[in-house]
């Protein structure tokens, strides 16, 4: 067995496979318990695929199978190279069950096909994948049209037909025939099984025509974030911690939607409930429940008494349509006993209340009781379904430490789970500063509080960028990791727990960690560094040359970090109100209105800030008109530069004259 979470380990385990599928001369075999192993041991959402050359021997587990894979919603394949010879059995109809409910297919090949189906496989494990469309055909259909909705978020798609010499056609939104097209590709065709993908579809309506000279399933799924959850309920709910994955049988229940992502969704607005092989079981308008989270109910049902796939309907955040199905069938459920989960340890401190939690999921109300060592803590409380119920000891001491357990009990059966309470000493406290500003070129302090009732440890880490990646759907994501500044040069710690930065530059900007740890647990605060750069000023134009009655203005662009503060001076005297044509606006624009002979001179924009000061000075030249031969005279706001003549008198540049 492998396990891991490299996808280049898996797909090298995954090629393994190909000298060992070649029989191992059991017929039937145990493959129904190897498919339990597997549902047990993977997480939720998985992709299991099954080779074998034989239909099951250990039939009789196929009810534990179906629970699982409705609990998990993983999706089995199977991929069967022999089969004994007898389609009718009942080992090798609980393969088709298990196909069926978990939205699997079968594919029958001969052994030499193999490695095209593993090539297959390698690429079909992509992630954000979502279901489209499921649908059995029980009955020879050698022609069926299925209408298939293609939203603007779905990155490709992908038909597949598993029957006997299976035909797919697709036509798109307008009735073309897309099948031989640019961008679709025969991922797998072989004498049983047929796989088209789409790449890069124009969203609309498509119609898939598919058949098969037996019978046959119809697959199609998608590449999209937009995908969504669901659960059932005995009463209309917003928390998931009050709903179980399937409905009551026999009775009324509510289901409950929420989107997986909701960065492309937009809203949902109705569900229904289709059969295996397409029918439409039930038919609901959805409405969004109060709260800060994406929530729908459906109107209360009766749980039908066949498996079904749920179906929704909704619209993306820019108003389009989209369609999904559920990643498994769904089959109603007698009541049952509870199922009692929780953690088998959780840690108490002192001075704070301790929090035993034990999750409950049943389809029918239940009765909790807690218990310590055999002794009842309280009165049974009645919750109306599954729900997350909590134990709290508010001031919690030493001798408070032991054995909790929840018993839930309901009209099936009763069951219990133990929970132990550990008392520690609480995890450090620690204070910092959210962010800091340090000057450049200077040592730097960053200080780090910690209170701890025990003798505890002090690291400081820091954030290192590896690069960047992006996803298929074009996320760009940064990725990097805190690394202990003892590997990092420029960087020591000192022994009050302090950390100093021997000599600040921009290349220390971005994030710091202070850590501390005690047999209590471990604490992190982390620290925000930016790099103060002294302020830089610009004038445009740095001469500016009037006349007489002109509109001057000239612009002031200061930078640097923290931002500068600026004001104009002129012979070291700030530019206020008691200069009544000259003033300087938001921006930090100069004017002078209807400037006169006194306004020539220089013009001093300063720029202050904690990393430091700045100026740049504008000289105003006083341009004399010359005399028009024609007797013509020029105005204000003429172009300057002909007809003047510049005029310097002595001492001008030298003795500021009165504000202007």
């Amino acid at each position: 067995m492998t396990v891991t979470t490299n996808p280049e380990e898996f797909l090298m385990s995954l090629q393994d496979l190909t000298p060992t599928i070649s029989g191992g001369g059991d017929c039937p075999e145990m493959a129904v318990r190897a498919i339990k192993m597997a549902l047990e041991t993977s997480v939720p959402s998985s992709y299991i695929y099954v080779f074998t050359d034989a239909r099951a021997k250990d039939y009789h587990l196929l009810d534990d199978v179906l629970k699982l894979i409705q609990k998990k919603q993983s999706q089995v394949v199977f991929v069967m190279t022999g089969d004994c010879g007898n389609h009718t059995h009942a080992g090798y109809k609980a393969f088709q069950s298990i196909a069926s409910t978990s939205s699997g297919q079968i594919f029958h090949l001969d052994k030499s096909n193999v490695n095209k189906v593993l090539t297959f496989v390698e690429l079909s494990l992509e992630s954000r994948k979502v279901n489209l469309l499921s649908l059995d055909r029980e009955t020879l259909d050698p022609r069926g049209d299925l209408p298939l909705l293609v939203d603007q978020t779905l990155k490709q798609f992908t038909i597949s037909v598993a029957g006997k010499k299976p035909k797919i056609e697709i036509f798109g939104p307008r009735g073309e025939d897309v099948t031989r097209k640019e961008g679709v590709e025969e991922l797998l065709t072989l004498e049983n099984v047929k796989v088209l993908g789409v790449k890069e579809p124009e969203p609309g309506r498509y119609n898939i025509s598919v058949g098969s000279e037996s019978e046959y399933t119809v697959r199609a799924t998608g590449l999209s974030s937009l995908n969504f959850e669901h659960g059932f309920s005995l009463k209309p709910t917003t928390n998931f911690k009050e709903t179980y994955h399937r409905p009551v049988k026999g009775g009324i229940s509510y289901v409950v939607v929420r989107p997986h992502d909701v960065t492309e969704f937009g809203d949902i607005y109705r569900l229904q409930l289709v059969s295996l092989d397409g029918e439409v079981l039930e038919d609901m308008p959805l409405t969004r429940l109060p709260g800060s989270g994406p929530v729908f109910n459906g109107t209360a049902f009766p749980a039908p008494d066949v498996p079904f796939n749920i179906k929704i309907f909704g619209r993306d955040q820019d108003g389009y349509q989209f369609e999904r199905i559920s990643p498994t069938a769904t089959t109603a459920q007698l009541p049952f006993p509870p199922e009692v989960t929780s953690a088998s340890r959780v840690y108490g401190y002192f001075g704070r209340p301790a929090v035993i939690i034990c999750h409950v999921h049943t389809l029918v109300p239940f009765q909790l009781s807690w218990q310590r060592d055999g002794i009842d803590l309280g009165p049974s409380v009645t919750h109306p379904q599954s729900a997350e119920v909590e134990y709290v000891v508010e001031s919690p001491q030493r001798d408070d430490e032991g054995r909790y357990t929840c018993i839930a009990t309901n009209s099936a059966g009763s069951t219990s789970s133990t929970v132990f309470l550990d008392m520690k000493e609480p995890p450090p406290q620690i204070t910092t500063a959210e962010e800091v500003s340090l000057p450049p070129s200077r040592p730097a302090l960053l200080t780090c509080d910690v209170y701890s009732t025990v003798e505890h440890n002090v690291t400081w880490s820091r954030y290192i960028i590896k690069g960047q990646v992006q996803d298929y759907f074009g996320k760009t994501e940064t990725i990097g990791e805190f690394v202990n500044v003892k590997n990092v040069r420029g960087y020591r710690m000192l022994s009050n727990t302090s950390l100093l930065l021997e000599n600040v530059t921009s290349n220390d900007e971005g994030w710091f960690r202070c850590s501390a740890a005690n047999e209590g647990g471990r604490s992190s605060r982390e620290i925000h560094v930016s790099v103060q750069s002294p302020p830089q000023v610009t004038v445009v134009p740095e001469v500016a040359p009037f006349s007489a009655g002109d509109n001057v203005t000239v612009s002031c662009v200061a930078r640097g970090f923290p931002e500068p503060q600026v004001s104009w001076r002129r012979y070291d005297v700030q530019i206020g109100r008691s200069y009544t044509r000259v003033r300087e606006d938001e921006d930090h624009a100069l004017h002078v209105a209807s400037a006169v002979h006194d306004d020539e001179g220089p013009y001093v924009c300063m720029a202050s800030s904690s990393a430091g000061s700045a100026e740049a000075t504008v000289t105003l030249a006083f341009m004399e008109r010359a005399k028009d031969p024609a007797g013509a005279r020029q105005g204000p706001g003429s172009q300057r530069g002909h007809g003047l003549a510049p005029v310097l008198r002595r001492g001008d540049a030298d003795s500021p004259p009165s504000p202007g």
